[in-house]
């Protein structure tokens, strides 16, 4: 039971962030994301500031990705762009239309639960227009099967 929710329409407004993007392999995926969580969240707390959601990757070539060129940027919403920092940049999540819904279980067991939400957006006449976000709810502290993910993709009517 990996989805747990029905597909459905949001708007997300637009938003701050800062982040930190790359392009690296399947391999280097979990080291990635947990090093920049990691990095991020000890620069917001340097700044004394907060964030306004929980954080997300934003996976830029999610629909041509191939699995040893993932261009991916991880991210923290915040409260207003602030300074950057190294390879931490400041910048802003457009304002969209988004299709979203909640997956549990493994990041690697997801090629299903994306397929049913691309013939959810076919189905209903809209077409992908941006990157895929997936927002994490909790870590592999929970297991790796456990884990809350809410996918979202930016979407327009045909």
């Amino acid at each position: 039971m990996p989805r747990i929710s029905n597909a459905a329409i949001i708007h997300q407004i637009e938003q701050p962030i800062l982040s930190v993007r790359s392009k690296i392999n399947e391999n280097e995926l979990v080291n990635f994301i947990t090093a920049n969580f990691e990095k991020i969240s000890d620069y917001i707390k340097e700044l004394d500031e907060f964030i306004t959601s929980i954080p997300l990757a934003i996976y830029h070539n999610y629909q041509n990705m191939i699995l040893n060129e993932i261009d991916i940027e991880i991210a923290f919403p915040v409260t207003k762009i602030l300074p950057e920092k190294d390879n931490i940049k400041s910048s802003l999540l457009p304002e969209n239309k988004l299709v979203f819904s909640l997956y549990q279980g493994n990041p690697n067991d997801m090629k299903q639960f994306y397929k049913d939400l691309e013939r959810w957006i076919e189905l209903n006449s809209f077409e992908i227009i941006g990157p895929c976000y997936e927002y994490y709810y909790n870590g592999d502290e929970y297991g790796m099967n456990n884990l809350i993910i809410k996918t979202a993709i930016p979407i327009k009517e045909k």
